[in-house]
């Protein structure tokens, strides 16, 4: 057995490591609630907008078209926290994808107007609807 020259750091370390190992490891954490989002790439030329899932009208001008949308949902990140909590995953979301043409309408050979017609969506992503919970505290 080996004894040390100084008791009194044995005693610190011996100290240490039970104080370390008797903690619960608590990230800090809570939730931040981000509101949906929907965002709009360039504007084509072209007729009216037949797309009615996301409320994209009253954002453009007339007679323009998006080149696409992104609709993030509602959600929420983790961030810092002054209690002892953490986060929890409630549920994952898709960020989704529709990219817009313009198509012109025809009577026979004559074009007599266009359309916005979306594409088929596709998710682009994903975020995550969290809430947070109390850490659990050792029971003496």
């Amino acid at each position: 057995m080996r004894s040390f020259r100084f008791p009194f750091a044995a005693a610190l370390l011996a100290a240490l490591a039970t104080s370390t190992t008797a903690q619960t490891p608590c990230p800090m954490q809570t939730t931040l609630h981000v509101p949906e989002n929907v965002s709009l790439g360039p504007t084509q030329d072209c007729g009216r907008v037949d797309y009615g899932v996301i409320e994209i009208g009253p954002r453009l001008k007339a007679g323009t078209c998006p080149t696409f949308v992104i609709y993030t949902p509602p959600h929420d990140v983790a961030v810092a926290a002054t209690t002892q909590t953490y986060v929890d995953v409630l549920q994952t979301l898709p960020i989704t994808m529709v990219t817009f043409e313009c198509r012109t309408r025809w009577l026979l050979f004559l074009p007599i107007g266009s359309n916005c017609a979306p594409s088929q969506p596709s998710n682009v992503g994903f975020v995550q609807s969290l809430i947070a919970r109390p850490c659990q505290t050792p029971q003496d």
